[in-house]
């Protein structure tokens, strides 16, 4: 088992890069979950803004749009939103 600072490190990392949308959020709400796991929750803010930060530059303007609400949605909200806007672009995902 990954220690919590190994787990925490990994989230503040990661990176989207060419993976489809579901891949990244499935990665990311693995390492809560593992965080979780051992009595170091994260919360829902935290995980959003780790994964908003792992978006490369071809989803600025959608990062710049969510960073924009009055309050960041809730994790299954967010991936909702993302799985759309994935489906909308598909010139995006390789």
């Amino acid at each position: 088992m990954a220690s919590e600072s190994a787990l925490r490190f990994q989230l503040m990392d990661l990176q989207k890069g060419s993976q489809p949308i579901d891949t990244y959020l499935h990665h990311a709400k693995s390492l809560v979950d593992s965080l979780a796991a051992i009595n170091e929750p994260v919360s829902p803010k935290e995980l959003v803004t780790a994964i908003l930060r792992g978006f490369g530059p071809d989803y600025k303007m959608l990062v710049t749009v969510i960073l924009n609400f009055p309050l960041l949605p809730d994790f299954a909200d967010f991936c909702a939103r993302l799985l759309a806007f994935e489906a909308q672009a598909p010139q995006i995902s390789p």
